[in-house]
């Protein structure tokens, strides 16, 4: 405003709107409407994107003390008189999913804050001007790019970028190929230590098989032995008690 811009709209959200929610913003619009240093209006625009409340206020001047009432629709405020009109309520849920002839609440939200935005304006223009807009819009986004392209197109076709490029992939690869050769050796240890370990396994079991033959053939020499001298035995006690 400082610059010679004007206020023009003040928006206050609430998680959910009740009347009384108005007179903080619309102290706020009166303000600023001393502020717009002339007879342009500000409005207020209070919502929970359920309820929409409008109310524009506009400064008419300082305040004459000595009228003792106002006309319907002013008021006095900080020594200025104002007129208080367009105050409106228009119930239009944002939150929820509208039917297919529910956006009649929707474009009269959008009709009256484009009414507060751009007065004078035809709203039938908006999507041509949208249009026009955005066609200027990326005009200029194209000439501010242009220099920037023109610079990478001139990198990519330079011989010592395109080796760096080069050398780049080659190093790329070479880290690949390493990666899949360990990879592969690190698979055929695993493999081969576990070949390993089947082996001194099956080694382990042959011996084991080994141990309890030995250990049977023992017993059954041990057996025989036992059995031998126990005839040898037999036969000494009946030599002696022939003689």
């Amino acid at each position: 405003m400082a610059k010679g811009g004007k206020a023009v709209m003040v928006v206050e959200l609430k998680g959910n709107v009740v009347f009384n929610h108005i007179w903080q913003p619309l102290a706020t619009a009166i303000e600023l409407a001393i502020l717009n240093c002339g007879q342009d209006p500000v409005t207020v625009l209070l919502t929970d994107a359920k309820q929409w409340y409008f109310a524009s206020v506009q400064l008419i001047g300082e305040a004459d003390k000595q009228e003792p009432s106002l006309p319907e629709g002013e008021l006095r405020a900080c020594n200025h008189q104002f007129r208080l009109f367009n105050c409106e309520r228009i119930p239009c849920n944002l939150l929820l999913r509208p039917g297919t002839d529910d956006y009649g609440p929707v474009a009269k939200v959008f009709a009256r804050m484009h009414s507060v935005l751009y007065p004078g304006v035809d709203i039938t223009r908006v999507a041509h001007r949208a249009k026009l807009g955005n066609e200027t819009l990326q005009t200029l986004a194209n000439k501010w790019a242009e220099p920037f392209i023109t610079e990478l197109y001139k990198k990519k076709n330079d011989p010592e970028l395109k080796e760096i490029a080069q050398k780049a992939e080659r190093e790329k690869k070479e880290i690949e190929q390493k990666a899949e050769r360990e990879k592969k050796e690190i698979a055929q240890k695993a493999e081969r230590e576990k070949k390993e370990i089947a082996q001194k396994l099956e080694a382990s079991e042959r011996e084991k098989t080994e141990i309890a033959q030995k250990a049977e053939r023992e017993k059954k020499e041990i057996e025989q032995k036992a059995e031998r001298e126990i005839e040898a035995l037999k036969r000494q006690l009946q030599q002696q008690q022939g003689h």
